[in-house]
């Protein structure tokens, strides 16, 4: 027989197990990613904002997951520093302000591009292009799959 004290405790272990998992799920979301690169990007502190750029013409017919585009041989990386930035404020400010619109069908990562915005070292936002789905082209923001957007697309070549 299963006694109330045992009964007590189970809950409050399923009590901390979900509360800890709502916590990482809500730090990984792209729209609270957006809200904390926004709350960033209005304090114009650019010191420790870096933006790095993953892109990559080679011709393979295989899906590139992220990590594969980051270490192909033909990929381009480029380093933009806080400095650079701060002088395309009004672009950042339009990522910030960005609607993302989820997919209805999910599809596979094809990571053609990559970029990553940092401050001090740790991950803000990262935006990878393109999932391989039927339906129009998708990117994928702190890995969560959306539709194409523009902004996030166009805002690249200031940078390139």
């Amino acid at each position: 027989m299963v006694s109330k004290k045992n009964i007590i405790i189970g809950f409050i272990v399923f009590l901390l197990f979900a509360s800890t998992f709502l916590i990482i799920y809500e730090k990984r979301s792209p729209q609270r990613a957006l809200n904390n690169f926004s709350k960033l990007i209005e304090s114009e502190n650019f010191d420790d904002l870096s933006l790095t750029i993953y892109y990559s013409n080679a011709f393979t017919m295989l899906p590139l997951s992220v990590e594969d585009l980051k270490s192909h041989r033909s990929t381009v990386k480029v380093t933009v520093n806080g400095d650079q930035l701060a002088e395309h404020i009004d672009l950042l400010k339009t990522i910030s302000n960005v609607d993302l619109i989820p997919v209805r069908k999910k599809s596979r990562i094809d990571a053609r591009v990559y970029y990553v915005f940092e401050n001090k070292g740790r991950k803000i936002l990262d935006v990878a292009m393109w999932g391989d789905g039927d339906d129009d082209d998708s990117i994928y923001v702190n890995g969560k799959e959306f539709k194409e957007n523009d902004i996030l697309i166009n805002a690249l070549r200031t940078f390139r």
